[in-house]
């Protein structure tokens, strides 16, 4: 499902705790869309049914800038190079041109493990370091890639993740895009990651990267 469909009640649980559904706040109430939802949906966003099943091994995220790659069982090493508190992407604070042209590579193998073939949509999610003040979601949504595969059959499908885009945030209330220092967090699967809803995290591959 490219959308979250939310449980029964849900507009009268936002009107509860004084919010316009009409307004564009995100985070007001029980929260809107699967970055900002705190409550379990009726269908996650990224929820689909399938006649196989398949499985996630062998992440990697690699840092064009560090050239470290690493693995679900090994965080990176940070840089020997001192970076900012914040890198700007658009070009407001130091360290600019660097961090606009790093790439985070990922790479993944998806296996068919069902007995008929079968699509998969690949989904690739980042969140940011914790502990981080303002209106940050969870997880978000940044590359996605639609597999077939055969019974049996595995694949190795690479993305390529651009950090000024693809792990960076808004700040509140400077609305400044802008890449966090520190540990980010990388999620791969079929479906979106858990953050506290009671959702499914089977199946969910991680890996951490410094950036």
């Amino acid at each position: 499902l490219p959308l979250t469909v939310y449980r029964e009640g849900y507009l009268g649980r936002m009107n509860a705790s004084g919010c316009d559904i009409l307004h564009f706040d995100l985070t007001c109430g029980p929260g809107r869309t699967y970055r900002y939802l705190t409550e379990e949906p009726l269908f996650a966003f990224g929820f689909g049914l399938s006649y196989t099943t398949f499985s996630y091994e062998n992440l990697t995220v690699t840092s064009s800038a560090e050239k470290d790659a690493i693995t679900s069982q090994k965080s990176s090493q940070k840089s020997s190079n001192a970076r900012p508190l914040f890198v700007d992407p658009a070009g407001a604070a130091g360290n600019t041109e660097e961090a606009a042209a790093d790439v985070v590579t990922v790479a993944v193998d998806v296996r068919n493990t069902g007995d008929v073939e079968g699509y998969e949509v690949v989904q690739v999610y980042t969140s940011a370091p914790r502990g981080l003040k303002g209106r940050v979601p969870p997880h978000s949504l940044r590359a996605f890639d639609r597999v077939l595969l055969q019974p049996g059959e595995t694949k190795t499908l690479t993305f390529a993740l651009s950090v000024a885009k693809d792990f960076s945030i808004v700040t509140q209330p400077q609305a400044e895009r802008v890449v966090p220092h520190g540990t980010h967090h990388v999620y791969v699967s079929g479906h979106q990651p858990s953050d506290e809803k009671g959702l499914d995290v089977s199946n969910v591959v991680a890996a951490k990267i410094d950036l």
